[in-house]
């Protein structure tokens, strides 16, 4: 797997809840999601988010990327939590070590 170069595009709001937002952001031939969480994590918000996430997936049809940087095991399990796996690893400029996830 290649990733493209760091280029820094505008990440869209694709979702928005008072409790999370999940976001896109494309790059030339990958396409990544972001979720900031804006309150406590529950049970409530983790099957809102799933229900977010299986229609976000339908109507996207093709995979999803997300970064991860090792050793943040919240985000890891998050991430697992949602169907994502690890793909590859490279070098980032900012972060080191990172994590490339893929959900099919």
């Amino acid at each position: 797997m290649e990733i493209p170069p760091f280029v820094r595009m505008k990440s869209v709001p694709v979702v928005q809840r008072d409790a999370y937002t999940l976001k896109l952001e494309r790059i030339p031939g990958m396409t990544f999601v972001h979720c900031n969480i804006h309150s406590a994590w529950t049970p409530k918000v983790k099957r809102a988010i799933a229900k977010d996430w299986e229609t976000l997936c339908e109507l996207h049809g093709l995979p999803l990327y997300a970064l991860h940087v090792p050793g943040d095991t919240k985000h890891d399990k998050f991430l697992r939590m949602f169907g994502m796996r690890w793909v590859h690893q490279y070098e980032d400029d900012l972060h080191g070590h990172t994590n490339v996830y893929k959900k099919e």
